[in-house]
């Protein structure tokens, strides 16, 4: 659960803290730094501190020797601070969104407008379900010993097993350290083709004159899925059950497209939206819709803009 300090009355009388001023901010947390956000006042002050990132992080007030895990959805918000200076500190790194509320006159800075100097990160992105994610393990619940239901294990593996197979055949991708808001330029290209017949024609994979859906998918969305797979996995016994998830997700999700050879997409990343699926229609050599998986080379010419992703596999429902 996200951490949140509710707003509290200050002063005398009972009366409710006012704020008349605000400034906001951005930092970029490199990983394993701990850095100040918002520094101490002199003298005792009603503010309001709130925090949002894309990431978990963890605070420090500053005096303390122990951090505060914030989880979840990165976020968190003190509305009865005082004055007291705060520390932050990442295990990954990615930027941090600062707000702060104030009844006097802010006379310090909070990090960096976004329009001024704020420092953009290098792109990165990585598979949503990495290979050691504990995800891909089964709970405990499904692999008890005792108790094990090997159609729940079946379900489990059948969803999960197939996200993240090697760093090559992904299924879903994810921005790790991004500038929310910012657009990014990619290309996705693909190498499915089959030779038929005595004469070797080159016949692609993926159907010609259909699109290639790109998805940029809310996390809550995905969130909402492993909690199904996870708690509903006796209902969820065939293939076909979860390829309708795997619709359901996509079903959310904006899309933008691109020809079947492939070709350049923006896509603008937000704090809520940042999953990355691929979507397409194959030819009669794999004939439905489905998903695909991929692989994703960054940019090594500018770090900062996107890479190119390339379709390794497709993989078609069975009733589409």
């Amino acid at each position: 659960m996200p951490i949140r300090f509710e707003m509290r009355p200050t002063g005398g009388g009972g009366g409710g803290a006012y704020y008349r001023h605000i400034k906001s901010g951005y930092f970029q947390l490199t990983a394993g730094e701990e850095i100040e956000i918002v520094p101490a006042t002199p003298l005792l002050v009603r503010r309001e501190i709130t925090i949002q990132a894309d990431n978990p992080f963890s605070i420090r007030w500053v005096g303390s020797d122990l951090s505060l895990p914030v989880f979840e959805n990165g976020f968190y918000s003190d509305g009865s601070d005082g004055g007291i200076g705060v520390l932050a500190s990442s295990p990954t790194t990615q930027i941090l969104s600062i707000w702060v509320r104030q009844d006097t006159e802010i006379d310090y800075n909070i990090g960096s407008e976004i329009e001024d100097d704020m420092p953009i990160p290098d792109l990165s992105i990585r598979p949503f379900i990495s290979l050691d994610s504990n995800i891909n393990k089964l709970p405990s619940f499904i692999s008890s010993d005792s108790q094990v239901n090997y159609d729940d294990v079946d379900t489990y593996n059948r969803f999960w097993g197939t996200w993240t197979t090697t760093e090559g055949a992904v299924r879903a991708w994810q921005f790790d350290a991004f500038l929310p808001g910012k657009q990014y330029v990619f290309n996705i290209t693909h190498n499915l083709y089959a030779y038929i017949g005595n004469d070797g024609i080159s016949t692609s994979v993926i159907k010609e004159g259909t699109n290639i859906e790109i998805l940029l998918c809310p996390r809550e969305t995905m969130w909402m899925a492993i909690s199904q797979v996870a708690l509903f996995s006796n209902v969820l016994s065939s293939h076909i059950d979860i390829d309708n998830l795997e619709k359901w997700i996509t079903n959310r999700c904006s899309v933008i497209t691109v020809p079947d050879t492939g070709g350049a997409f923006n896509l603008t990343p937000t704090l809520s939206r940042y999953i990355l699926l691929f979507k397409a229609e194959g030819s009669f050599l794999a004939p439905g819709l489905g998903l695909c998986r991929c692989s994703y080379t960054p940019n090594s010419t500018d770090p900062k803009q996107g890479g190119e992703f390339e379709i390794t596999q497709f993989l078609p429902w069975e009733d589409w």
